[in-house]
C-alpha cells in the first residue's frame, strides 16, 4: 500500500496516506518483531549458543533484504524511456512493492511456524497477582534503568540513525556520487550475500575469543571507519574518476568487508541484550526480555526515522535537484552530498560505540548470574 498509493493521490494530499500506512506497518510489525526477538533470550542461556542462533536471525534477515533488493534492481528499476535512470521507474517501484510484501508474509509465516514446536519448552511468566497500569509501568522503568540495558539503547539510537541516513542516502551515493549504473549498483547488493557469510563464521568467533562488549567495540569500530572512507578518499581526490572499473572493484571489496563486519556488529549486540535478561531476573524476579527488545525495537524506529530526516537535510543542503539524471549533478552539490554522508555517518557511528562502554556484563558476570539463580530455584524446590 505504500509503494501503491490510490489512483489521483498526489503532492500534499499524498504525505498523510502515506504517514497512516507508515504507521500502520511500524505497529503492525512490532506484534510480531517483539516476541520473535525475545525468543532466543528463552530458547537458550548458553552465552555463545545465543550468538550462533542470532548468527542465523540476522544472516538470514540481511540475505532476504538483499535478495529482493536485487532483484527488485535487476528485473524492475531498469532503466526505460519514459523515466530514463532505473532509480526514478515510477512503476517498478509499485511492483516492488508487491513483491515485497509476498516476501515478507511467507517470511513471517514460516518464522513463527518453524518455532511453534517450541511453546512447550518455554518459561511460563509467573503469577504475580493483579496487574494495574501503574505497576506496568513500574516494572518497565525498573528494568529499563539496568545500567547495560541503558548502554545498548543508547548505542541503538545512535546506530540505528547512522543506519537510517545510510540507507537513504545509499542510492544517492551509488548512482549520483559514484555514477555506478543500476547493474553495478545490483552487484554491490548482491556482494551482501558474501558478506552475511562471512558476518555468520566472524560473530560467533568474535564473541567467544573477545567477549561481547569487547568484540562488538571493536567490530563497530572498524566497520563504522571503513564505511565512508571511499567518500573521505574522493573528497580529498583519492579516488579512480567515475566510470573506471577500478573505482568499482574498490567500492566492491569495501561493501563486501564493511556489510559483513555491520552485520557480526548487530548480531553480537544483540545477543547481549539476552543476557540482561538473567541480571534483570536476579534482581527483580522478572525475567522482562520482551521489555528490553520491545525497547530496542522502539528505539529503531525512532532512530530511523530520524536518521531519514537528517539525510533530507543532507539532501537539502546540497541542493539535490528531483529527477535529476547521474552525471548532471553540478560538483559543488556532489562535494556538499559526499561531505553530510560521511561526517553523519562517522558522528554517529562514533557516537554509537562510546555509548557501548557503559555495558556491564562480561561472561564471567552472565556465568555467576545463571549459577545465582539456579541456586535460588533449588532452594525455592526444597521449601515446596
Amino acid at each position: 500500500m505504500a509503494w501503491n498509493p490510490p489512483e489521483g493521490v498526489t503532492g500534499n494530499a499524498l504525505f498523510p496516506y502515506l504517514l497512516m500506512i507508515t504507521i500502520l506497518v511500524r505497529v503492525a510489525y512490532t506484534f510480531y518483531e517483539v516476541p520473535s526477538s525475545a525468543l532466543v533470550a528463552e530458547l537458550t542461556d548458553d552465552y555463545d549458543e545465543r550468538t550462533s542462533f542470532l548468527s542465523f536471525r540476522y544472516v538470514f534477515g540481511w540475505t532476504g533484504g538483499v535478495a529482493i533488493a536485487a532483484y527488485a534492481l535487476t528485473f524492475l528499476l531498469v532503466e526505460t524511456e519514459t523515466y530514463g535512470n532505473g532509480f526514478l521507474n515510477v512503476e517498478g517501484y509499485r511492483a516492488y512493492g508487491n513483491v515485497a510484501a509476498i516476501a515478507i508474509v511467507i517470511s513471517m509465516l514460516v518464522c513463527a511456524l518453524g518455532t511453534h514446536r517450541q511453546i512447550p519448552n518455554l518459561r511460563p511468566p509467573p503469577d504475580l497477582g493483579k496487574i494495574t497500569l501503574g505497576r506496568i509501568f513500574g516494572e518497565i522503568g525498573e528494568s529499563l534503568s539496568n545500567r547495560s540495558f541503558q548502554g545498548l539503547f543508547l548505542a541503538a539510537l545512535f546506530g540505528f540513525m547512522a543506519a537510517g541516513v545510510a540507507a537513504s542516502l545509499n542510492y544517492y551515493i551509488n548512482g549520483y556520487y559514484w555514477e555506478f549504473s543500476t547493474a553495478q549498483t545490483g552487484y554491490l547488493t548482491i556482494s551482501v550475500f558474501i558478506s552475511a557469510a562471512l558476518a555468520l563464521v566472524l560473530a560467533p568467533w568474535v564473541s567467544k575469543r573477545l567477549g561481547k562488549k569487547r568484540g562488538a567495540i571493536i567490530v563497530g569500530a572498524i566497520a563504522f571507519s571503513v564505511a565512508p572512507m571511499p567518500v573521505v578518499f574522493r573528497l580529498l581526490g583519492l579516488m579512480p574518476p567515475n566510470g573506471s572499473e577500478l573505482l568499482f572493484q574498490i567500492v566492491l571489496v569495501v561493501t563486501v568487508i564493511d556489510v559483513a563486519l555491520i552485520i557480526a556488529y548487530q548480531i553480537i549486540s544483540a545477543s547481549m541484550i539476552a543476557d540482561i535478561v538473567e541480571e534483570n531476573e536476579l534482581k527483580t524476579g522478572r525475567r522482562s526480555e520482551g521489555i528490553y527488545f520491545a525497547g530496542i525495537s522502539f528505539m529503531r524506529k525512532l532512530a530511523r526515522g530520524s536518521g531519514l530526516f537528517l539525510a533530507s537535510i543532507v539532501l537539502a543542503a546540497a541542493d539535490l535537484s528531483r529527477n535529476v539524471q547521474p552525471g548532471d549533478v553540478p560538483a559543488n552539490t556532489l562535494s556538499l552530498l559526499g561531505a553530510g554522508y560521511a561526517c553523519g555517518l562517522l558522528a554517529l557511528w562514533g557516537t554509537a560505540i562510546a555509548v557501548l562502554f557503559r555495558y556491564q556484563i562480561s561472561r564471567a558476570d552472565h556465568e555467576a548470574n545463571l549459577a545465582a539463580l539456579k541456586r535460588g530455584q533449588d532452594a525455592a524446590s526444597m521449601v515446596d
